[in-house]
């Protein structure tokens, strides 16, 4: 992932170039994509799109990807809607516990899942990563929970990074002069 390109378009241009029995072949692939990547027909929808084309670009890489065993994913950037241009919003529910859920790809009813992860009918294991430091960690554990219940035989096991800040010590030099 960079500035110009999501994981999930990079991931599906490098798929396509590969062969038939090398696409086949992958097994454990490993994933950044942002937040809004997973916003499923969110940004193209209207007259005259088909479904695979609504169904947007997450989508497509899970089709490509039907042999793989074991997935890391890693959601950076918001997992809210909040992040989300204006105009590729899905409409929310206006009671405030559906509001929040709703407004958040951390939830399992979402086509992300239903027609992207589910797809993926040879997965055993996915590694879910979520670097998003607004959202409690409680929340990505349930989540996490709810998505195995959600993925059957899939193990889904919560990746966290934890950072530890290291006081800076005074460099010493040993051995002679330092060089020049």
């Amino acid at each position: 992932m960079n500035w110009f390109w999501s994981g999930v378009y990079a991931s599906r241009q490098f798929t396509r170039g590969l062969e038939t029995w090398q696409s086949e072949a992958m097994r454990w692939p490993t994933v950044e994509v942002l937040g809004r990547d997973l916003w499923v027909g969110s940004s193209s929808s209207g007259p005259g799109i088909d479904e695979e084309m609504r169904k947007g670009e997450w989508w497509d890489l899970c089709s490509m990807w039907s042999g793989v065993w074991g997935l890391k994913l890693v959601i950076k950037g918001k997992a809210t809607l909040r992040s989300c241009p204006l105009n590729s919003l899905p409409k929310t529910s206006e009671t405030s516990g559906e509001a929040s859920k709703a407004d958040s790809i951390l939830n399992t009813e979402l086509e992300w899942i239903q027609d992207g992860l589910l797809c993926l009918h040879q997965l055993r294991w996915v590694e879910i990563e979520i670097e998003d430091e607004s959202v409690d960690r409680d929340v990505k554990l349930r989540f996490c929970h709810e998505l195995g219940k959600v993925m059957g035989d899939v193990r889904v096991v919560f990746i966290e990074r934890i950072r530890v800040e290291v006081p800076d010590k005074e460099f010493k030099w040993y051995g002679g002069a330092p060089p020049s």
